[in-house]
């Protein structure tokens, strides 16, 4: 996977993995697979790091949707 943008030093998300020119990859809904968001331009991407990645990552849906994978694994 690439090393990310400059952005990636702010990134709070714990599920986030890396980031190149127009996508952001996540931790996938299984083992060993990874959620993908593309993003038609570098602007719409980086836009969406600072406000979801880095700030506040509880409101993206691909967090809300790998926390209730988390609950489920609980007894």
């Amino acid at each position: 996977m690439s090393e990310g943008s400059y952005l990636k030093a702010d990134v709070m998300c714990p599920f986030y993995l890396s980031d190149d020119r127009r996508r952001v990859l996540c931790e996938g809904v299984m083992q060993g697979a990874v959620t993908v968001q593309q993003f038609r331009r570098r602007e719409d991407l980086e836009r969406f790091m600072r406000l979801r990645c880095c700030r506040r990552y509880r409101l993206c849906a691909v967090y809300a949707g790998l926390m209730t994978k988390y609950e489920e694994e609980e007894p």
